[in-house]
């Protein structure tokens, strides 16, 4: 008897998200600050400013602009600002930037500002980037610690920031996070601040923690989305043949 050969589809999943990419960083003790390189248009800018001249949240309304894309032109993640203990900051975003040569700063009606953190990310959602936030918290003890962030979907940047009494150096966080100069080397500024950052490719809780040894401290999170949202699967079809018959 002749065996027949019938075709037989497999379909295996694929994640249907971009991972999000590092492209560069830099961090100013100033109100402005340009990236070492031009931006890539439709990437996603990250921003952290900070002050440690004043505790009132209340009265730091930043706006932050930049060349390319315009005045006030990022998205701030708390109204006022974050802290409180050790200073104040606040997280900012601007998806899928316009590309060129670009420097950042802070916009009419800031004030107070000590410190601006600038990063480049590539594959990020291009609109509506931001996921989850986690509250300021504070301490009075080492290893300062963010409020555990766990992503709605895969492949999330997850951005951690704290504030300490003291100083911190590059290399002062937990394994597999790194910092926005691109890895566990960089210039850090004189000030006891430091943002670190690491893409969750599941939707596991993730904790930013700083190992350096400090008596007061703020820290908090926040996530963003890769390109395609998270979590979804691309069927991928592959065609092969089985045998039948003796």
């Amino acid at each position: 008897m002749t065996r027949k050969l019938l075709p037989l589809l497999l379909i295996a999943a694929a994640p249907s998200w971009a991972a999000i990419t590092f492209v560069q960083g830099k961090a100013f003790d100033a109100s402005s600050g340009a990236f070492p390189s031009a931006v890539t248009a439709g990437n996603l800018l990250v921003v952290v400013v900070a002050n440690t001249n004043s505790t009132n949240t209340s009265a730091n309304t930043w706006h932050v602009g930049d060349t390319v894309n315009g005045a006030s032109s990022y998205a701030g993640v708390a109204s006022n600002s974050l802290g409180g203990q050790v200073g104040v900051y606040n997280f900012f975003y601007k998806a899928n930037t316009a590309g060129g040569s670009n420097t950042v700063s802070m916009g009419s009606g800031s004030s107070g500002v000590t410190s601006i953190y600038i990063a480049e990310f590539s594959g990020a959602a291009t609109s509506s980037p931001l996921d989850v936030t986690v509250a300021n918290a504070n301490g009075s003890s080492s290893d300062p610690t963010a409020s555990a962030l766990t992503p709605s979907v895969a492949g999330d940047l997850v951005v951690g920031f704290a504030m300490v009494s003291g100083s911190v150096t590059s290399g002062d966080y937990q394994t597999g996070w790194k910092d926005f100069y691109g890895g566990t080397t960089g210039t850090v500024t004189s000030d006891g601040y430091m943002p670190i950052w690491i893409v969750d490719s599941t939707t596991a809780a993730e904790t930013a923690k700083w190992t350096d040894s400090q008596s007061t401290w703020d820290a908090a999170a926040i996530s963003l989305k890769a390109s395609g949202g998270g979590g979804g699967t691309t069927v991928i079809p592959r065609m092969t043949l089985l045998g039948v018959g003796p």
